[in-house]
């Protein structure tokens, strides 16, 4: 963690910024910080059209990866998509090894590659159960 005021926080709340303003941009998101024993530990980005749930992006602090928030933040929103009826999509750059993992562990399928950005991105689809039950 940095301390308030630091270069490196205000690195960070800076980058923050400037992606959140990207993500308005382009997707017109909704936004929710991910909150844990009243620590900020984490951020998720979503895009809700009228037929599915696309995942803008979603990072947890590093200290806290691995301890399962992600996988809850997920299930909520797989919850959502169910609710809807909705597919749930995503891009996760194929080396981001942990999450494509957490991904697929959750059944999500990979639609398309693509090498755009000088990296390999993998486009991931869920499609919620036809006999669509709770999580």
């Amino acid at each position: 963690m940095f301390s308030p005021g630091s270069p490196l926080e205000q690195l960070g709340r800076h980058q923050f910024s400037l992606r959140d303003a990207d993500y308005a941009e382009r997707f017109g998101y909704s936004r929710s910080i991910i909150v844990v024993a009243g620590r900020n530990a984490g951020v998720i980005w979503l895009h809700r059209e009228a037929n599915r749930i696309h995942i803008v992006d979603l990072a947890i602090v590093p200290d806290l990866r691995g301890g399962g928030i992600a996988s809850q933040v997920l299930t909520g929103v797989l919850r959502e998509a169910m609710a809807s009826n909705a597919p749930v999509t995503l891009t996760v750059e194929r080396v981001n090894v942990d999450a494509l993992r957490l991904y697929l562990r959750f059944g999500f399928r990979i639609i398309e590659e693509s090498d755009a950005r000088d990296v390999l991105d993998l486009q991931m689809e869920w499609l919620p159960p036809r006999d669509s039950k709770p999580i």
